[in-house]
């Protein structure tokens, strides 16, 4: 493996909290987390000349300003310091990400490698988890014993989303090899046992429509069955029935379901001024009083911000981060049509409905690599369209 691939998984893993792993304090993450934002921003300061401009910069620059001018809100209207504000909101500067790789330029298939390192890593963290409990290794606020599994928030759990994607592909594109096999099948195991069900659903979705997509259809058809044979084998059939249960439950539960309550709260009641709507409210600390604001609409009303997906975004960032960011989805859609890319974002986009995907360092790297990714090859089939203009024009 080459040493670059190793740096680079290094420095994500740091940025990405190593985890939340339990032998690293909060204070060691977020020092970690500020070195790699430093150098990520130092890298392409120096090499300003090497950046070239991309369909993609402009909204990130609106993004990072949004964020930025919602920890002013925390100060007026929450009495929460800028200092605070501003590191709590570290996970979005990881945006930085996609200038870094866009002046360093490694190849798609080394971006390819990090992803399938890192997802890889992930999965195996919530297993042994999973099986350990009620050891903790991992440094989760809530571990919940349901679903015939242990769920707990674990912070990288987006790669494993990414690296599906691009290891399914892989798979329908080059044929089938045992080893990527069994790494999808540890994939889907860090994807199952954390047993939420609607971004199970999301995936889903995601993945089937790159199935019925793919211009391999004998490949797509094996591996969508294994695929399925795997779930079936591997999966305890309680797992399904309790999940199929309680979304009747919820289904029946219609406008009383306790999120429908929460984002209506969120979307109308939680912003009480112009400049709360346009710009947000900024990132919370869960030691201040804005943070205890939160934490008691969570533990009396059952309100959270984490489950009502991008008006969660829009209660802390505003309306105006809200449209830059899905203008950056569509513009992003629109130039990665049929692509890995493509299908992985309209999972973000079912995801962002009742989640937060990129409302965590790990999310932002993923959503900046697809960004890079589709950027590049973009980049390659123009130098490959224009030889080929110049090879014609010169034989004729």
């Amino acid at each position: 493996m080459k040493l670059k691939t190793i740096f680079l998984s290094l420095i994500l893993f740091m940025g990405s909290g190593y985890f939340r792993l339990i032998f690293f304090s909060v204070n060691v993450i977020a020092v970690s987390q500020a070195l790699v934002i430093i150098y990520l921003f130092g890298t392409v300061l120096a090499n300003l000349n090497k950046l070239k401009l991309t369909i993609f910069q402009r909204p990130i620059f609106f993004i990072l300003g949004c964020v930025f001018i919602s920890a002013f809100n925390a100060i007026m209207f929450h009495d929460q310091d800028f200092a605070t504000t501003f590191l709590e909101q570290r996970f979005m500067y990881f945006y930085l990400l996609y200038f870094y790789l866009l002046v360093t330029k490694p190849d798609i298939d080394m971006m390819y490698n990090i992803i399938l390192i890192l997802a890889s890593l992930v999965s195996l963290v919530v297993i042994i988890q999973v099986i350990v409990y009620p050891i903790e290794i991992v440094n989760s606020s809530n571990f919940l014993v349901e679903r015939s599994t242990v769920r707990f928030r674990i912070d990288g759990q987006e790669y494993i989303y990414l690296g599906l994607f691009f290891l399914i592909d892989r798979m329908i594109r080059q044929g089938f090899k045992v080893f990527q096999f069994a790494l999808v099948i540890l994939l889907t195991a860090g994807l199952f046992l954390q047993g939420s069900r609607y971004i199970l659903f999301a995936c889903a979705v995601g993945i089937f429509l790159l199935f019925i997509n793919s211009k391999e259809k004998a490949r797509a058809i094996v591996v969508m069955f294994l695929l399925f044979v795997a779930a079936i084998f591997l999966i305890p059939t309680k797992y399904y029935e309790e999940i199929t249960a309680l979304t009747a439950d919820q289904i029946h539960q219609g406008d009383s379901y306790i999120r429908v309550k929460a984002a209506n709260y969120f979307l109308f009641n939680f912003s009480d001024n112009i400049s709360e709507v346009l710009f947000g409210n900024g990132q919370y600390d869960a030691s201040s009083a804005y943070g205890a604001k939160v934490t008691r609409l969570g533990a009396s009303e059952g309100y959270f911000l984490s489950d009502v997906g991008f008006i969660g975004d829009y209660a802390r960032f505003g309306l105006i981060y809200l449209c830059v960011y899905f203008s950056l989805i569509y513009k992003t859609m629109r130039k990665s049509k049929k692509t890995t890319e493509f299908f992985f974002l309209i999972t973000i986009l079912l995801m962002s409905l009742l989640s937060w995907p990129f409302s965590y360092a790990a999310g932002v790297i993923c959503f900046s690599i697809c960004l890079y990714i589709v950027n590049e090859k973009a980049r390659l089939k123009k130098i490959m369209l224009d030889s080929q203009a110049e090879t014609q024009l010169i034989k004729s």
